[in-house]
């Protein structure tokens, strides 16, 4: 008898389940890491489990540790206000005539992580 292939969609909440829904969140096919706000790729449970052992995904494990929050419309709060991070970097960047994949550059992106003390996207995620 074949063996019948899951859904991705089904694979996909898996993951949710077995990592945990305050670290993953999905979408019919899309799962998205909560803590670095990132798309991973659900193909393989490789890639899911690659992603965790990450150095950004664990500094915001880190993150998320020493400053919990009590209430989850705090943690939405503080989703938005990552998000308006990367516009308002975006933004700045595109205005200062500054070309998006500048803020790939190693040393750049150390300086801004340095000194802003936060994570900085990668130009595709801005």
């Amino acid at each position: 008898m074949p063996k019948i292939k899951p859904t991705i969609s089904t694979v996909v909440k898996n993951y949710v389940l077995e990592f945990g829904e305050d670290v993953f969140s999905c979408d019919e096919s899309v799962l998205f890491c909560k803590l670095c706000e990132t798309k991973v790729s659900a193909e393989r449970r490789y890639t899911v489990t690659h992603h965790i052992e990450t150095a950004k995904h664990k500094r915001a494990v880190n993150r998320k540790n020493t400053t919990k929050t009590s209430t989850s419309q705090l943690q939405v709060t503080s989703f938005s206000k990552k998000s308006s991070f990367n516009k308002d970097l975006c933004k700045a960047m595109l205005s200062a005539n500054i070309p998006l994949y500048k803020i790939n550059n190693p040393d750049f992106h150390l300086f801004l992580e340095t000194y802003m003390k936060r994570d900085i996207p990668n130009e595709s995620t801005l």
